[in-house]
Formats: structure tokens, C-alpha cells, sequence
């Protein structure tokens, strides 16, 4: 193909709606040209970032952005892994806490009811562990259909997690000095295990793709604007010379 300084307006007006411009009949040849040498670059640069990564640098300039862009949205299956192995280390710290939980919660249960200490063990863990599954369940209630259960699921979350924080709060008071500090302490061991649970849940029953965040503009500085001007400024100044010259 002819350079484009020394195309006839008519084939330089074809040859940019082939690159996909819109081009004005009304501009002058000089103008033109500046729009057919802009998205030239504009394509060129694109075809430099294919090869970056590893991509095929042919085709239209449509195809090239899906191209980059599915490339770079893609979800590495290193990350992928790392991803499912931070939901089996929340599950890990969830049973974590759950042994520290327990003996407080069962010893508590037995001081209460006059229960033994194993039937103590056997309500401890489904008021502490049955918090983990119905955090679970409501997770998947958005997966499946539940029914009218959705309501049920979270009253017995809130009603487990209060009963072991509540157990769990007088057992360390009285075991231990600080009252304040036991309290906070049942507490977190409570919210503990709902957060570890609820991590798990998410990452083990949900692997989509999270939407990319749009970029925020930023704003040029007074400095690099006024030399991007005049640069476009000389490169308009320069392809006018040479349509003129044609």
C-alpha cells in the first residue's frame, strides 16, 4: 500500500474506515491523514502489547482488545489454587477455634444443666459447629433454593453464636482475673468462628471472577499536558508539510 502522505483523499478515506474510523469528507487532506496516523498507532501499540503477552498479533483492532483483555482477566490456575487453599486454611483455624471453644462451652453446659461432661461435649459442639454449617447453608441458600428456611438459617446463626459467646463469657470470668478482657475474648472466639466459617464457606462454593474495578482517570499535571500538546501540535505541523508537498 502507497504511504499514506501520498494517497488521493478518496483511498485515504477508504483506507481509514478500514481501520475503522469514521471519516468527515468535509475535512482537508492534512486532517486525514493526522486521524489515519493516530489509530495506526494506536493499533501498532496494541499489536506491541499482544506479543508482550504472548498473544497472536493479527486481526482487527476489535479483535486485538477482546484478545488483550481476556488475556489479562484470565484467572492463572496458580492463583486459582492459592484461592482454594485459603479456603481449607479457614476451615483449618475454624476447628482451630473451635477446640479452644469447646471445653469452655461443654464445662459450662454441665455447671448449668447437671449434665455429664460428655453430653456437655455433644451440645458444645453442635451450638459451635452448628453456627459453622448454618453459616454455610445461608451461603448456598443463594445457589439453591430453600425455601422459606432462609429465615430459620439466620435465626439459629444469631442464636448459636449468642449462646457460645454468652457460656463462653462466663467460663472465662470466672476462670479468670479480668473480667472485661474475658468478655471481649468470648466474643471474638464467637466471631472467630463465624468469620473463619463464613471465609470458607465463600471461597469453597464460589470460584467466579470478580468484575474488574473501572480505572479512575487521573488528572495530568499542567507540565506533561502542555508537552503532549505540543508534540501533537508538531506531528499536525509536520503531516501537513508533507500532504503539502504531494
Amino acid at each position: 500500500m502507497a504511504a499514506i502522505g501520498q494517497m488521493h483523499k478518496r483511498d485515504l478515506i477508504s483506507y481509514g474506515e478500514s481501520l475503522g474510523l469514521v471519516m468527515d469528507n468535509t475535512l482537508d487532506r492534512a486532517a486525514l491523514v493526522a486521524l489515519v496516523v493516530q489509530k495506526e498507532k494506536e493499533i501498532e501499540e496494541l499489536r506491541l502489547q499482544a506479543v508482550d503477552l504472548g498473544l497472536p498479533s493479527t486481526g482487527t483492532e476489535g479483535e486485538l482488545r477482546v484478545r488483550i483483555a481476556e488475556a489479562r482477566a484470565a484467572i492463572k490456575p496458580s492463583d486459582r489454587h492459592l484461592y482454594r487453599m485459603v479456603g481449607w486454611g479457614s476451615v483449618f483455624l475454624g476447628f482451630a477455634v473451635l477446640a479452644v471453644s469447646l471445653p469452655h462451652l461443654a464445662h459450662e453446659i454441665k455447671e448449668t444443666t447437671g449434665q455429664l461432661l460428655v453430653f456437655g461435649y455433644l451440645l458444645a459442639f453442635s451450638i459451635d459447629l452448628g453456627a459453622a454449617l448454618l453459616k454455610v447453608a445461608e451461603i448456598l441458600s443463594k445457589k439453591f433454593d430453600f425455601g422459606g428456611q432462609k429465615t430459620y438459617l439466620r435465626l439459629g446463626l444469631i442464636a448459636c453464636l449468642a449462646v457460645s459467646a454468652l457460656l463462653n463469657a462466663v467460663g472465662f470470668v470466672r476462670e479468670g482475673s479480668q473480667s472485661g478482657v474475658a468478655i471481649g475474648f468470648a466474643v471474638f472466639l464467637s466471631g472467630a468462628v463465624y468469620g473463619f466459617w463464613s471465609l470458607a464457606g465463600y471461597m469453597l462454593t464460589n470460584c467466579a471472577q470478580a468484575p474488574e474495578e473501572p480505572e479512575e482517570p487521573q488528572e495530568d499535571d499542567p507540565a506533561s499536558k502542555a508537552a503532549r500538546l505540543r508534540h501533537a501540535a508538531d506531528e499536525i505541523e509536520r503531516l501537513c508539510g508533507v500532504a503539502g508537498k504531494v
